[in-house]
């Protein structure tokens, strides 16, 4: 990758919105490819048997490791860890409103792995300046044969299985239907700071 087309994937990786990108030049257009390519990158090093660590070293997000599908034993969370962090008061209000979103999903058959891959997956595309209403409407198109949709056409080219894309929008649908008591945005980074907390239990536990 060229020295210029790096720069704008490092500040989006270390937190600038993609309103801070465009005031620093960087297009929306330019910031879509170059999160689609690390995505294809990722999936293809984790096909190749990189870990977890290995790809964080190399410097991928933990968010995006999570939604080219990594889902590893670092994440793993049984029904009785989630409800022990949605019950715990010393956890923060963010992890336990996800933890109990989670629960509520998988109660309708979701699987971990398939819900917090689908919220990296929102974070991921509405910083890359989707709309949820495009990404939904793209997850219904995407069942219909010969659609013109140029949302979907943008997250096959960026690797997404037509598969992905239709769960992914069944799953924000379905939060929205049971009136989370949170925005879809919210639940998308509540989730990656569930993702993170989990993480490090784990870490502490097998140091």
């Amino acid at each position: 990758m060229l020295a210029e087309d790096a720069a704008p994937l490092r500040l989006w990786r270390s937190g600038s919105t993609q309103n801070e990108l465009e005031r620093a030049g960087y297009s929306t257009s330019q910031l879509r490819a170059l999160i689609a390519k690390d995505r294809k990158d990722i999936r293809n090093f984790l096909q190749a048997g990189y870990a977890f660590d290995d790809l964080r070293q190399a410097g991928y997000t933990m968010r995006q490791i999570i939604d080219a599908g990594y889902l590893g034993t670092e994440f793993n969370a049984t029904e009785d860890t989630l409800k022990e962090l949605a019950e715990e008061r010393a956890t923060s209000s963010r992890v336990r409103s996800a933890a109990g979103a989670q629960l509520g999903l998988m109660e309708r058959s979701w699987s971990y792995g398939q819900v917090q891959q689908s919220a990296s997956t929102l974070a991921n595309l509405l910083d890359a300046g989707y709309t949820l209403d495009e990404l939904k409407q793209a997850g219904l198109d995407g069942t219909s044969a010969g659609t013109s949709n140029s949302t979907y056409a943008d997250l096959i080219a960026a690797g997404y299985t037509a598969a992905e894309i239709s769960d992914h929008a069944r799953i924000w649908q379905q939060l929205e239907a049971d009136g989370a008591n949170m925005d879809l945005q919210s639940w998308a980074n509540s989730s990656l700071q569930l993702q993170e907390e989990l993480y490090t239990r784990r870490q502490s536990a097998s140091a």
